[in-house]
């Protein structure tokens, strides 16, 4: 993931040749295409279909069976290419309250809602799913643009799991990396790993990957080149002590402009306490805080990493609640109707039951109980 909220395209070139000094099969090659993707929606959902192997038929089922069809295709298809763009904004959704209600019967007032809490790119994705993607060959309902929009995110998840695994079975880094750095524009940003406690040796554990670099100075030129813009606070940046066991895998993208190494999902980050101001020749200003990296996290059970059951309770933020179901009183309308005491009215039929019965002030009675409750009244 970019130091900023993506990764600039200028840098796509450098940066797929060198992830293949990362790679630790021929297979991961295909897997980390994403450091080449310009990161345009049509791209993303187009390797998305074509990897799950949706067809246009699929939309001309139930969305109920839309959603278990492509949840059976994501489980048997290849890993789908990881979007770096779509996990810096699911790292903000799962920071978003569980409460926060978003509006899933209007997709043109949903879109709205994720541009109000940042989350543009999955904005311009689903714009992109509602009003171009289709061509408006297919007539498809909401419901199922939007059983499209989140089977996608769903699908993002075991790439992120791929890329983890990867870089745990990697080398250790050598010692002569002692120090890596990761800045960060918006204090939010930072918050969201690091909370709002700044206790001295607090250790917090990483949930998201995070590009950093071996050197400081072009960190700062990074963030002065590719971060412009209104700055309301003074920017962050971690200091990261590496020269200490346990060591972090060899995951340096060698051939970076930006000396660059991904650090994973899962590392454990201890703040010794330390903070001070870091200026530039032309007077920009920086907030250093110093961490020491104290290992990987060690997950619960295999096939897992940190935070991954919040990325997807994340997404269930966008999933429809079952309708409600209808209260039955017992019985089933037979279509047919009698003519009883004056009036037509329809007959209904109890399973096993031969008896037939209509409906008296909200509940079924057999046609005996309702004449009888009728000559009384009369």
């Amino acid at each position: 993931m970019s130091q900023c909220e993506s990764i600039q395209s200028s840098r796509n070139d450098v940066i797929y040749e060198s992830l293949n000094d990362l790679k630790s099969d021929e297979d991961l090659n295909k897997k980390i295409k994403q450091w080449v993707n310009d990161n345009d929606a049509d791209d993303i959902l187009l390797n998305f279909a074509e990897r799950i192997g949706i067809e246009e038929k699929y939309f001309e089922e139930s969305t109920q069976e839309a959603s278990q069809h492509f949840t059976e295709r994501i489980k048997r298809s290849a890993t789908i290419d990881i979007d770096y763009t779509i996990i810096n904004d699911l790292h903000r959704l799962k920071h978003i309250s569980q409460d926060k209600k978003y509006n899933l019967q209007n997709i043109k007032v949903l879109i709205e809602q994720l541009k109000e809490d940042g989350l543009l790119y999955l904005a311009g994705l689903l714009e992109y799913i509602d009003t171009e993607y289709f061509n408006g060959e297919v007539k498809v309902s909401s419901g199922k643009k939007l059983v499209l929009f989140r089977k996608l995110l769903e699908a993002t998840i075991p790439a992120m799991q791929h890329l983890h695994d990867t870089i745990k079975a990697k080398g250790t880094l050598s010692k002569e990396t002692k120090l890596l750095y990761r800045v960060w524009r918006r204090p939010a940003q930072e918050t969201y790993i690091f909370g709002k406690d700044s206790g001295l040796n607090k250790i917090i554990t990483t949930d998201v990957f995070l590009s950093t670099s071996t050197d400081i100075e072009k960190v700062k030129r990074f963030y002065k080149t590719q971060c412009a813009g209104p700055i309301e606070e003074v920017p962050i940046i971690w200091e990261i002590s590496m020269d200490k066991d346990p060591i972090h895998p060899d995951s340096r993208i060698t051939k970076s402009d930006l000396d660059e190494l991904v650090l994973n999902i899962g590392s454990r980050l201890q703040i010794t306490g330390e903070k001070y101001t870091h200026k530039t020749y032309d007077g920009q200003s920086f907030t250093v805080k110093k961490f020491v990296y104290q290992g990987h996290v060690k997950e619960e059970r295999a096939g897992e990493f940190y935070g991954k059951s919040s990325y997807y309770d994340a997404i269930e933020k966008f999933k429809k609640p079952p309708a409600k179901k209808r209260k039955r009183t017992g019985g089933k309308n037979t279509q047919r109707k009698k003519e009883i005491m004056g009036r037509t009215r329809c007959i209904y039929k109890k399973p096993n039951d031969r008896k037939e019965y209509v409906k008296y002030k909200g509940e079924l009675v057999t046609l005996k109980e309702f004449k009888n409750n009728f000559k009384k009244k009369s």
